[in-house]
């Protein structure tokens, strides 16, 4: 039986024109395909309509730029009530667009992904950015840009703030964003799938949940296959599976990718020499 999760990836890696930020959404709901395979999109995606709807009968065409993201952000957080998950964050349902968009509760890049949405929509245009540990979006103004966290109602977030941030996710190393201006960088649509996909790679790890943690890292081999992390990550469940012919793939596949790794290449030489199982 096919798996309707790993096919919508599959056929978004198999992708060469890029995905459109206008399809980020989209694309993101199939995460919800993990849990629920029958997961139709078309009433989700109509219920963002509406609620772009609501707005855009509110926009003046003469509006500035700041009054029509007051509106909607008026209209997301406290007319809709979207909020960030403070009492559950790592519940893996967070990271699924269908139950944060019923339940009105989510995690930064999960509110992201469905105000970014809303935004273009109404032709207002954003840029996710994958600030660690925080994912924030930036929006244009008349005369540049500010950076907002979705997750604290759009909040304007001052570069102080951020550095602020930085030392506590990073204690020991405290870089700075001077010498790290790619913490502030656009992220393509797909890095924000691969951010989503990590995100319940991780809580799925920490569980111990063998089935769902294996198709996420097939999905996110499906959209960056050179990923040296997941291939290994994927052999070594391979190797606890005794599918050896799927770990020596992949294990190799990171040997060749990575360079000298001796720990690697010794777990690659038992492969070899150990006979091939069953499952192939």
């Amino acid at each position: 039986m096919s798996d309707p999760f790993l096919h919508h990836f599959e056929a978004l890696g198999g992708r060469h024109d890029g995905l459109p930020p206008a399809e980020l959404a989209h694309a993101a709901l199939g995460i919800g395909l993990l849990q629920e395979p029958e997961l139709r999109f078309e009433p989700l995606l109509a219920r963002l309509e509406a609620y772009a709807d609501q707005v855009r009968t509110r926009i003046s065409p003469d509006m500035p730029l700041t009054d029509r993201w007051q509106l909607l952000d008026a209209h997301f957080f406290s007319e809709l009530g979207f909020h960030g998950a403070t009492r559950n964050y790592y519940d893996p349902r967070n990271s699924f667009l269908d139950h944060v968009l019923v339940e009105r509760e989510g995690i930064p890049v999960s509110l992201a992904v469905l105000y970014m949405d809303l935004a273009g929509r109404l032709n207002l245009r954003t840029e996710g950015v994958g600030f660690p540990g925080h994912f924030l979006v930036r929006r244009e103004l008349e005369q540049g840009s500010e950076l907002v966290d979705v997750f604290s109602d759009a909040a304007v977030v001052s570069l102080p703030e951020l550095e602020a941030r930085l030392a506590h996710t990073f204690p020991e190393q405290a870089p700075s964003l001077e010498n790290h201006p790619e913490f502030l960088r656009p992220v393509s649509s797909a890095e924000i799938l691969l951010r989503m996909l990590r995100n319940l790679k991780g809580i799925y790890a920490a569980a111990g949940e063998g089935d769902p943690l294996l198709r996420i890292l097939h999905a996110i081999l499906s959209l960056a296959p050179d990923s040296i992390s997941e291939l290994r990550e994927r052999g070594d469940i391979y190797r606890q599976m005794d599918y050896r012919a799927g770990a020596l793939r992949d294990l190799s596949r990171a040997a060749q990718l990575g360079g000298a790794d001796p720990e690697l290449e010794h777990q690659i030489g038992e492969l070899r020499i150990a006979p091939s199982q069953a499952l192939q």
